[in-house]
C-alpha cells in the first residue's frame, strides 16, 4: 500500500468592523416619531394617529415592571432613530381600516433596525388601535432583540 501525504493549506481571513459601523435597536434612547403630511390620504387622519402612536409609546414606555428607557423628542436632530410611517386609511359605513408600514430608521447611519406592517380593521377607534400596534410590537422588537 503506497502511503500519501495530505498537505493542507488554511487560509485565515479576518477583518475588523468598526465599532460605530452600524446602531442596535438597543442603542435607541430617544424617538422622533416621523412629521410628514404630506405623505397621507388625509392630513387630520395622519396627525391624529402620530399624536396616538407618541402617546402610546410614551405610556408604554414606563409601563410595567418593564422599563424601555425609551424617550419621544419633537427635534430630529435630538433623536437616535426616526419612526417612519406610510399609511393608507378609509372608512366606508362606519368601519374603518388603517393599513401602514413602520419603520425604525437610525439617525445616525440611515440603517433600518426594525420593521413592520400593521393593519387594523375597527369599528370604533382604529386610530387607537394601529397606534398601539405599532407600540406594542416596536416594544416586543425592544425585548425580543
Amino acid at each position: 500500500m503506497v502511503a500519501s501525504k495530505l498537505n493542507l493549506a488554511v487560509v485565515v481571513c479576518s477583518f475588523a468592523l468598526p465599532l460605530t459601523a452600524q446602531q442596535h435597536i438597543h442603542d435607541v434612547k430617544k424617538i422622533y416619531v416621523q412629521n410628514d403630511t404630506a405623505q397621507s390620504p388625509s392630513d387630520d387622519l395622519w396627525r391624529l394617529i402620530r399624536g396616538k402612536v407618541i402617546s402610546h409609546i410614551v405610556a408604554g414606555a414606563t409601563e410595567g415592571s418593564k422599563s424601555f428607557g425609551i424617550t419621544v423628542v419633537e427635534d430630529p436632530d435630538e433623536a437616535d432613530a426616526e419612526l417612519r410611517m406610510v399609511l393608507n386609511g378609509q372608512c366606508d359605513d362606519g368601519v374603518c381600516r388603517i393599513s401602514g408600514t413602520v419603520h425604525l430608521v437610525s439617525q445616525k447611519d440611515s440603517a433600518i433596525l426594525w420593521v413592520d406592517d400593521v393593519r387594523v380593521v375597527k369599528h370604533r377607534n382604529a386610530s387607537s388601535a394601529f397606534a398601539e400596534k405599532v407600540a406594542q410590537d416596536l416594544f416586543k422588537a425592544l425585548v425580543r432583540d
